[in-house]
């Protein structure tokens, strides 16, 4: 017998959505398999130093800032008259070559490519999927949104949960080009997932929808009740460093961790999600949603100062060990980046969303996220340079940490720009959107 919360969602959806969606979001999540594997690709493979790697890992992840294209190509530009079939098809088919390709590459700007195709895979299968879970929870108009969502959270923290300690393992056993060839079976899965995509053929290819589209979204988003809360999104994360290469780099070179370790603390992540979610929910979805993004910025400042006692190794003055300061100090980072900053986003991301343009501006928003999102990581390498950080020569690092830290307080000072609370965004957007920002219901399939 099916638990109550699984039985509704097959019958309310079916199998073959939930299917498609799993199958799409766990290979999403699945990708940690290779996240740590890259890094030493990068670091063993083309002997970069941690700055470079962060520009190129950065760099990869162009595909990610313009969602909404792949939404309104694949929206009004069908192949052989179907829609999202073989988009989904080809997305997998990339990304599966990408992947393997790895095993002969060689030079930095072939690798660029090769990863901003695989990311570029990734991002199609994930408008597609998100297209999917949009017209499919009109089926249950109080609830399906919530339900799917959920799923949709729940199966992509699992499969990182699974891919990152196994790709860990692997690393101990192969090396870094082989274990991320061995990453190309969960695009391969979109491949199986366009196969089970049920889809009727048209033969319409609508231009003048796409023309229309884009200067409706413009219009749209010039208002500043969508204006200011993007531009809060954008400058919350371009204005602090990101770091994730250095610190593999970091946890590896100098603290000398293994592979299967360090996969395991970039899981954390995804255990965040899972407590996020639900801490969001339960305590603090009534509150304000600058209280709740202001004192996640101070924590997140504080949270800084395990950080900056794991780089100098003060640590082991007080008989504390690495590996568990590490995994603390990463768990309380992530868990308060995601319950008081990314949960209050994602819901206002939402309720701004005038009715009729829902997903496509979502996707939208979610594009302006993942260009703030290069932009840190971007800044990250610039300060890396700046501060001589290199492979083996980890003297200043505490020193961009530290800088870091005070970073992370500068959202505070446009906090203004988020609305107090997410009914007042609902209804400002609302009164404002006005006829002029209507589209047409098929709008909501992108």
């Amino acid at each position: 017998m099916l638990p109550a919360p699984v039985l509704k969602l097959v019958q309310t959806f079916g199998w073959t959505t939930l299917s498609i969606l799993f199958l799409v979001y766990w290979s999403q999540g699945f990708r940690q398999f290779g996240t740590v594997a890259i890094t030493y690709f990068f670091k063993d493979e083309l002997g970069l130093d941690p700055g470079s790697a962060q520009y190129i890992r950065s760099l990869s992840f162009v595909a990610w800032y313009i969602k909404p294209i792949y939404g309104m190509v694949s929206d009004n530009c069908p192949i052989c008259g179907l829609y999202r079939k073989p988009y989904l098809f080809l997305a997998g088919t990339m990304g599966t070559i990408s992947l393997i390709s790895f095993l002969w590459l060689k030079g930095e700007a072939t690798v660029v490519i090769v990863l901003t195709l695989f990311e570029l895979s990734e991002a199609i299968a994930d408008v597609l999927a998100d297209a999917l879970m949009v017209q499919e929870a009109r089926k249950d108009p109080e609830s399906g949104s919530s339900l799917l969502q959920s799923f949709c959270w729940f199966v992509l923290a699992l499969g990182g949960l699974v891919g990152g300690p196994l790709g860990g393992l692997a690393l101990e056993y192969f090396s870094a080009k082989h274990v991320i060839a061995m990453q190309a079976f969960a695009p391969l899965l979109l491949v199986l997932t366009s196969f089970i995509f049920i889809e009727y053929r048209t033969e319409t290819v609508q231009t003048d929808s796409i023309r229309q589209r884009c200067t409706s979204l413009w219009t749209l988003t010039k208002s500043p009740k969508i204006l200011r809360p993007c531009l809060f999104i954008y400058l919350s994360s371009a204005t602090v460093p990101g770091l994730s290469q250095t610190f593999t780099y970091f946890y590896t070179d100098e603290l000398q961790f293994s592979a299967t370790f360090v996969s395991i603390l970039l899981c954390i992540g995804y255990i965040a999600i899972c407590i996020g979610s639900v801490l969001y929910t339960w305590k603090l979805r009534t509150l304000k949603l600058r209280t709740v993004i202001s004192a996640g910025q101070l924590l997140m400042a504080l949270s800084s100062v395990f950080e900056l006692i794991l780089v100098t190794k003060a640590n082991r003055f007080m008989g504390i060990p690495d590996a568990g300061l590490a995994l603390f100090a990463d768990s309380v980072s992530s868990a308060i980046s995601f319950t008081c900053k990314s949960m209050p986003i994602f819901v206002l991301s939402s309720n701004i969303c005038p009715q009729g343009v829902e997903a496509t501006l979502f996707a939208l928003i979610a594009s302006v996220g993942n260009l703030g999102f290069f932009s840190s990581e971007f800044l990250g390498g610039v300060m890396v340079d700046l501060f001589g950080v290199r492979q083996g020569e980890y003297g200043n690092f505490w020193a961009v940490i530290f800088l870091r830290g005070l970073l992370r307080l500068s959202p505070l000072l446009y906090i203004r720009l988020v609305p107090d609370d997410t009914g007042e965004a609902t209804a400002l957007v609302a009164a404002e959107a006005g006829k002029e920002w209507e589209l047409s219901a098929h709008i909501n399939q992108v």
